[in-house]
This record gives C-alpha cells, structure tokens and sequence, in this order.
C-alpha cells in the first residue's frame, strides 16, 4: 500500500472519527438545549398556572365581596320595608284602638276592668287611674263602679292602672302597656 492510499484510509479514518465525534457533541448540545427547554417550559408553564390561580383566588374574592355586599343591601331593604310595615301595622292599631275608645263597649270594658282591681285588693285601699283623655269618662264611672277614680299623669292610650299601695301592687290593664309589649315581641 501506497502512501497515498495510506493517507487516504488515515483521512477517511480521522474524518470519521471527527463526524462521529462531532454527532456525539451535537447530541449531547442538543440533549443539553431539549431539556433547559423542558425546564424553561415548565417554569413558564409553572408560572403561568400560579398567576392564573391568583388571579382565579382575586376574581373569587372579588365575587363574594360583591355578593356580601348585594346580601347586606338586600338585608337592610327587607328590614327596612320590614320596619316601615311594622309601624303601618301599629299606626292602624292605634287608629282602631282610638276608634274603640269611643264605643260603649270600651267603657263596659273599663267598669269590667275597675270591678276585677276592686276584687283583687279584697278591701285594701286601691288607687285606680284612668288616662288623660278618658277624663270624660270618669264621673259615669264612678256612678257605676262606686270607686273614686283618679286622672293619671301619663297618658297610656286606654284603659285603667290601679297601685295597692299596701301589697305594693301594680295592676297595669293599659292599652299603651300592652301595644308596647306586642310591639316588642312582634317580628314579621
């Protein structure tokens, strides 16, 4: 063999020893770029999913504020219509309550009423108060009854107030007492 074929075989050789080794770095490059890929991928993907679930935690939390606070507007109107309703009921309460303290069977009501306090303080002295505006009201009371009557201070829209004194009794058959516990214990 020839030098030059020699030389051609020892060329060949290098040369494809050089290819080979240059396909080994260049898998090893291109291994080495696939994954800082992968992982570049992945960290933006990563990324991209927390800013996205911060972003689904804000819209959220947005939401329910909204929500909370269409609930407590929707709350203080319904209380608020409750309350207004409320005090129609009672105004027209009062309205009949008046009215029916200038009918017959209000003052049967009131000697009904003056006869039971009598009963109750079995002989004991026994002050018995009619409102203010049943002052007109006393003297035929008084006929029917044979109590004393007294015209309260206060007025407690209908009815009578009796105090045995001796018992330390208060006998309390108002209208303006008991309108104010219904009023109380009243809920829509």
């Amino acid at each position: 063999m020839e030098i030059n074929e020699k030389l051609d075989i020892f060329f060949e050789a290098a040369i494809a020893a050089a290819n080979k080794q240059s396909e080994e770095i260049l898998e090893e490059q291109k291994h080495t770029y696939q994954q800082a890929m992968e992982e570049y991928e992945k960290s933006k993907k990563a990324g991209w999913q927390a800013r996205e679930r911060a972003l689904e935690a804000k819209l959220k939390k947005e939401a329910n504020r909204r929500l909370s606070e269409q609930a407590t507007l929707q709350k203080r109107t319904y209380y608020g219509v409750v309350e207004q309703k409320t005090e129609e009921l009672f105004t027209l309460v009062e309205e009949k309550i008046k009215a029916y303290r200038n009918t017959d069977e209000y003052e049967a009501l009131l000697v009904h009423y003056i006869e039971k306090a009598k009963a109750f303080a079995k002989g004991e002295s026994i002050t018995i108060y009619l409102t203010p505006s049943d002052a007109e009201k006393k003297e035929r009371l008084e006929q029917k009854t044979g109590m004393v009557l007294t015209i309260g201070e206060e007025e407690f829209i209908g009815g009578i107030r009796a105090v045995i004194a001796s018992k330390n009794v208060l006998i309390d058959e108002s209208f303006g007492s008991r309108l104010k516990q219904e009023r109380e214990n009243y809920s829509f």
